[in-house]
């Protein structure tokens, strides 16, 4: 399969490629996004191109390991004897040697976190291998990247020993719409709009996993073969993800997910049906789930484009949910081989779901839907999903989608994923614009964004500013 978007990534990176010095990069992102694929495409534009991985933590792996696994890779990569190293400094230090004969190299240290995180001093190591040796080899590209956001976050990113040295920060996110739809090239172009966006609002727009969708298959055939199925990818991946990622706090973080797959809930209230303090453990907790991409935090409405101080947190992820609420629940049944799954509109509450569902793959692409909208070249104070608490001032309301523009513009969105959207939706956004409080002189903009059966009448109140159907 050809290599599917990307484009402004590949632009940043190739943009280094004129640097006469060297360059170091970091890509972090979710599991299954398409990280080492993105260095792979990268890597064809050049001559010199060099791997390693570091070995998945497992039961009884230390350090000495880690050196083994990386010397043995150094033999293969150079085609050389194995070298002897009994600490990260040599490797390092190995490495860059091997290098410096080497003009506009491209090195990549894959799974960094888990190569580092049996020395306390592997970072250090690094930094002074980067500031001695790897730096002063002309035009060497040094790719950072693993499936542990959070330590890539604490170790690299906010670590004031490599502050000033990355040269490109590339926070990966799931394919825009256009490539998702896109992503099964001549053949997806026999397959209708809805049935891919019935598959993206089961996985997003994850690569993997849009690599797994068979489209000679219908779209209900490829769930039942990938989620409901012993052995199906989707039914195995969620275990493999939290173990890889949380290894033996995963249990801990299941938790968390678990209860935000039922409701979208406060840091306190999360904290009061785990019992434990909204502090310390639970706040790394949050921020993890968060750096890997897996949930979302969206606060209280403020107009402004201030941060309100509640906030609520949301799972941001298609796979998690589906799994969680669908998957999870069966699992039982799935390996004993008798659960029955013939169509995702047979599913309990899949109306309500793929709802939610669909408006995860628009909010988790909000430059796209900025340009749907056509303010592409506005400023923008905030944008996001906003709760508005009920006080005896104000009423209690949520807004899928808003918008606050510097020009004192209020873009409040709905996004509706139905088989049929009837009139009643004017009177739903009415009342939010209703119970909203905006600023003096302010405008507000009702936007329709959705994908269905879009009843005329709609079209004919001449309520909406803007009716967007996402095919489009």
């Amino acid at each position: 399969m050809s290599f599917i978007g990307r484009t402004e990534e590949l632009q940043d990176l190739k943009a280094l490629k004129n640097k006469a010095t060297a360059s170091l990069v970091v890509i972090t992102g979710r599991r299954r996004i398409g990280k080492s694929a993105l260095v792979s495409e990268f890597s064809k534009d050049f001559k010199h191109y060099y791997e390693f991985q570091g070995v998945a933590p497992r039961s009884g792996l230390d350090n000495s390991e880690q050196l083994k696994n990386f010397s043995e890779q150094c033999k293969l990569v150079f085609n050389t004897a194995e070298p002897i190293l009994n600490n990260w400094t040599e490797a390092f230090s190995h490495l860059a040697s091997s290098l410096s004969a080497k003009k506009s190299s491209l090195l990549f240290l894959d799974e960094i976190s888990w190569m580092g995180r049996y020395d306390k001093d592997f970072i250090g190591k690094l930094k002074i291998a980067w500031d001695t040796k790897l730096s002063r080899i002309p035009g060497l590209i040094v790719v950072l990247c693993g499936s542990v956001s959070s330590w890539i976050e604490d170790n690299i990113l906010q670590e004031t020993d490599f502050i000033g040295r990355v040269s490109l920060t590339i926070r990966l996110s799931e394919l825009n719409l256009k490539d998702s739809l896109d992503f099964w090239g001549e053949r997806g172009k026999r397959i209708s709009l809805k049935e891919k966006l019935a598959y993206l609002n089961v996985v997003g727009g994850v690569p993997k996993y849009l690599e797994e969708y068979n489209p000679k298959e219908t779209t209900n055939a490829n769930i039942l073969r990938l989620c409901f199925k012993k052995g199906g990818y989707l039914f195995e991946d969620f275990d493999k993800i939290f173990s890889d990622i949380f290894e033996k706090k995963s249990e801990a973080y299941k938790k968390i997910v678990r209860l935000l797959a039922q409701k979208h809930l406060s840091p306190i209230e999360l904290s009061k049906k785990l019992k434990i303090n909204q502090s310390g453990e639970l706040t790394k907790c949050l921020r993890d789930l968060e750096l890997s991409g897996f949930i979302k935090r969206y606060y209280a409405y403020q107009p402004g484009g201030k941060r309100g101080k509640l906030s609520k947190l949301r799972i941001s992820d298609n796979y998690l949910r589906f799994y969680l609420k669908y998957i999870e629940p069966n699992l039982t049944s799935i390996n004993n081989g008798v659960y029955n799954f013939s169509s995702l509109g047979e599913l309990l509450a899949w109306d309500t779901i793929s709802g939610l569902q669909f408006e995860n793959l628009l909010l988790n692409r909000l430059p796209e839907v900025m340009k749907m909208l056509g303010l592409e070249r506005e400023v923008i104070k905030s944008a996001g999903t906003y709760f508005q608490n009920k006080t005896t001032k104000t009423k209690a309301v949520q807004v899928d989608l808003l918008i606050e523009c510097k020009s004192n513009n209020f873009y409040i969105c709905e996004i509706k994923y139905k088989k049929k959207i009837g009139l009643g939706v004017v009177e739903e956004v009415k009342e939010k614009i209703e119970k909203l409080k905006f600023p003096k002189y302010s405008s507000r903009r009702p936007v329709l964004i959705y994908s269905g059966d879009l009843d005329e009448n709609v079209k004919d109140a001449d309520y909406f500013d803007q009716i967007l159907e996402v095919g489009e």
